[in-house]
């Protein structure tokens, strides 16, 4: 009962051809013949005097050659969030293949030649092989084939650093791209209403795409606006929104950055909801009933926060996170859970991160979770600047210079601390605190060390 067969015949004269056909039955005795159309298949043994014709000086192919380029994974994309991808086989001359997880396909029966086909490739975000092996009608078989994709369910950290500023009757918007290396664009939302936590909604998108940076010159006076930007990846896994919001005076004479407030929600004093609050920052669940506490982080590191909806007696309708003064971002909720990836900011110092929470009845409590206390982190890299063709569809083309930063590994990185009384720099005693210094940069580029307060 399998779909590949190979039966040896002996006792074979030379000089002879030898006719035959193919009949295969099931368990009932239910069966089919195959005659070649009536003309039979058909073989012959060489005669004894056989001379074979003079040789080319190259061996007969062991192998099928098989053009790789033509076996597509998902479209040929490099990556996938889903755990099942389609599989294209671009091949002709095939009748049979087999397909497995290793390199060893014996165990994979052979099956018969089909083009298009799909496979689970198993949970786990990170780069998934899978194995081709193909034969052809004369029983020539080829090299076992790896393909590779990448799968990537995580999404990437919200945008830092948004800003909103009005100069002369226009907003000048920008923000800076988080940490995450597979970071592929970012898309702005605007509205009148409230800000946009969902990445998909039917709102207005005033910007998609690498930059960080737009205008909006479509303004009124005197009127409150709402910006929500995401992060997304290659496979459009988006992150929860960083948010800003804007009231245009009635004129402005200078430029003038406008900070963020929201007058028209009430303010109550910090009343604990629950007494059993909990909250899960990075890898840690937190018990905020006890006391407020200190996180430590690597700067431009990601913070994940995760917060069960039942943890709040009264039913909310939105999460703001605020970090520091000027750092707002929106939760998004999956379900009954409230969740969110930012990055620690790039400068060292304590951060006091604070968790609005805003009701159905439009008050809003101010929960201060504790301060995060950011450590000297960072990559190694060289910038590159390389050129990219862009085309437009009136047939126009134009440059742009992209650059690209290309990250080092196995550099030597010493960190040195000020000393106050000697009033110079000296090395610092990672020892001490359980650390190596100097570090040596990983594959990404990174190192980090975690220090007391200080200046280094």
């Amino acid at each position: 009962m399998v779909t590949f067969h190979s039966i040896t015949l002996n006792d074979l004269s030379s000089g002879t051809t030898y006719y035959y056909r193919l009949t295969s039955a099931d368990s009932n005795g239910n069966s089919t013949t195959d005659n070649n159309g009536g003309a039979f298949y058909a073989f012959t043994i060489p005669s004894n005097n056989f001379v074979p014709p003079p040789s080319s000086g190259r061996s007969a192919p062991q192998f099928l050659e098989i053009d790789e380029s033509k076996i597509l994974l998902n479209n040929n994309s490099e990556f996938t969030k889903y755990l099942i991808i389609d599989i294209a086989l671009n091949l002709s001359g095939i009748s049979s293949f087999r397909i497995g997880d290793s390199s060893n396909l014996n165990d994979q029966g052979w099956q018969g030649f089909v083009a298009k086909t799909s496979k689970s490739i198993g949970e786990g975000d990170g780069k998934k092989s899978i194995y081709f092996q193909f034969m052809n009608g004369e029983g020539l078989t080829s090299k076992v084939i790896e393909k590779t994709i990448v799968l990537d369910t995580n999404p990437p950290s919200a945008p830092t650093n948004f800003t909103v500023k009005y100069i002369d009757n226009y907003l000048e918007i920008g923000f800076q791209k988080p940490s995450d290396g597979d970071v592929a664009g970012f898309r702005l939302f605007k509205s009148e209403s409230g800000f946009i936590t969902d990445p998909f909604g039917n709102e207005q998108i005033i910007m998609e795409g690498r930059s960080e940076s737009t205008i909006d010159k479509n303004v009124n006076p005197q009127t409150k606006y709402y910006y929500s930007v995401f992060s997304y990846d290659y496979v459009r896994n988006y992150s929860s929104p960083a948010i800003a919001e804007i009231i245009i005076p009635p004129y402005v004479k200078e430029e003038k950055e406008i900070i963020a407030t929201d007058k028209g929600i009430k303010t109550f004093e910090f009343e604990p909801q629950k007494q059993n609050l909990e909250i899960e920052i990075g890898n840690k669940l937190e018990d905020l009933s006890i006391s407020q506490k200190t996180f430590r982080y690597l700067e431009n590191s990601p913070i994940n926060i995760t917060i069960p909806e039942n943890d709040f007696l009264k039913k909310t309708d939105d999460l703001v996170l605020k970090v520091g003064m000027d750092l707002l971002y929106g939760l998004k909720r999956i379900e009954n859970v409230w969740t969110a990836k930012i990055d620690v900011p790039g400068e060292q110092k304590s951060y006091l991160l604070t968790l609005e929470v805003i009701k159905e009845d439009g008050t809003k409590e101010i929960i201060e979770l504790g301060q995060v206390l950011v450590d000297p982190f960072g990559h190694v890299y060289q910038d590159v600047i390389e050129p990219h063709l862009i085309l437009f569809k009136n047939g126009f083309w134009s440059w742009e210079q992209v650059h690209k930063k290309n990250m080092l590994e196995k550099v030597k990185v010493f960190l040195y601390q000020y000393n106050d009384s000697l009033k110079d720099w000296q090395l610092f005693e990672a020892s001490r605190y359980g650390q190596r210094n100097p570090q040596i940069t990983d594959k990404e580029g990174a190192y980090g060390f975690l220090v007391p307060r200080g200046l280094y």
